[in-house]
């Protein structure tokens, strides 16, 4: 928000989902996480045992 004239950067992520989005302004600085890739489940059993 510091400068809203600079254009948007494109980020990579190394896997596809959805990311949650809620309109704030918090205070951030380089290196903090921003946001989270979730992938949606249908059922528990679906899940990786390993998170």
């Amino acid at each position: 928000m510091d400068h809203p004239d600079t254009p948007a950067v494109q980020i990579f992520a190394q896997q596809d989902g959805v990311v949650g989005v809620m309109r704030g302004f918090p205070r951030v600085t380089p290196g903090d996480v921003v946001a989270v890739i979730g992938k949606p489940y249908s059922t528990t059993d679906e899940m990786p045992e390993n998170i």
